[in-house]
């Protein structure tokens, strides 16, 4: 009974996502953790080509007079590392059991969560910022030219970056590493409070109300406007195909994030036994990580632009 309260007990104070990336893969049914074996590679895989794929496309001549080529080429970044940070704990676990790759420092431990927190946030800051700069586009069509600009685009993706990564510097402060506490674990209740109010609300819940509620204004708006039907010239319709690859992007977003979400709320609030709250966070992880890999895919499925291009610059058999 003593050693279950003591494995149990300082799991308050963990991160949540540090302790589904380095506790749950070991903790989880023999079968799920198998299945990591097949499902994150392909995850990884898939995830590298398309976030590459996207940053090349979004920084390519034809795209970066887009304003909103800016975003997209930075979301395929820090969706990138926020892959690995998500990814390469569990792959490594799964793949090399006996060898896992411990957090076992202060720094170690502080280092990780700083990483991972700042992609995180940034990632899902881009995505508020691209439904914005489409909502705004919308709204206020005759201020484009102020609004959405690539030199607007860049800035403001700058001064997401550095307002977040200088913002999160705290967790050096919050976090160490108590082998007598299961590891990586807030300094004091204070940080603990503190992190779990910061964190999510800037990671999930408010990205996904602002993103759910651009998004239905905007398609309202989209529905009695002329531009939904095709009707404007040729700009009108460009402005059109953008915004609807915008929504999908942005729909799909908080599609993922939601679940996610959910199942921290719940289990924040009712007692989940140990073996199921693993094989959950460790399926949440898999699935939140999927988030990260899919715009490109989307890119490909929801407009004509990425897809022509991919087609004359990369697959030239297509057009014969």
């Amino acid at each position: 009974m003593n050693s279950s309260n003591e494995t149990t007990a300082p799991r308050y104070f963990l991160p949540w996502y540090t302790s589904v990336m380095f506790d749950s893969p070991r903790l989880c049914s023999p079968m799920l953790r198998y299945a990591q074996v097949i499902i994150l590679p392909i995850i990884t895989v898939t995830g590298l080509f398309g976030n590459v794929a996207s940053f090349i496309i979004m920084t390519s001549e034809k795209f970066r007079v887009c304003s909103y080529a800016s975003y997209l080429a930075a979301l395929a970044v820090f969706d990138t590392l926020l892959m690995f940070a998500y990814t390469a704990p569990v792959l490594n676990y799964a793949f090399y059991p006996r060898i896992v790759v411990e957090l076992s420092t202060d720094f170690a431990c502080e280092f990780y969560e700083y990483f991972f927190q700042v992609t995180d946030i940034i990632s899902s800051g881009l995505i508020v910022l691209l439904t914005a700069e489409r909502f705004a586009i919308v709204v206020w069509p005759f201020s484009a030219r102020t609004i959405a600009t690539p030199s607007v685009s860049r800035t403001l993706v700058i001064l997401l970056t550095v307002t977040w990564f200088a913002s999160f510097t705290y967790i050096f402060a919050a976090v160490e590493y108590s082998p007598d506490r299961g590891g990586c674990v807030f300094v004091s209740e204070y940080w603990s409070d503190f992190y779990f109010r910061i964190s999510p609300t800037f990671t999930s819940y408010l990205p996904v109300t602002v993103v759910v509620i651009f998004n239905v204004v905007l398609i309202a708006m989209l529905r009695r406007s002329e531009q939904f039907g095709g009707a404007g010239g040729k700009k009108a319709n460009s402005t059109r195909k953008a915004t609807f690859l915008v929504i999908t992007v942005s729909i799909m977003f908080a599609a993922f994030i939601i679940p996610t979400d959910m199942f921290v709320l719940i289990s924040t609030f009712v007692v989940i036994p140990d073996q199921l709250l693993s094989d959950i966070s460790v399926i949440m992880a898999d699935f939140y990580a999927t988030n990260s890999v899919i715009n490109f895919y989307i890119y490909l499925l929801s407009g004509d632009e990425v897809k022509n291009y991919v087609k004359k610059n990369w697959l030239p058999r297509w057009n014969k």
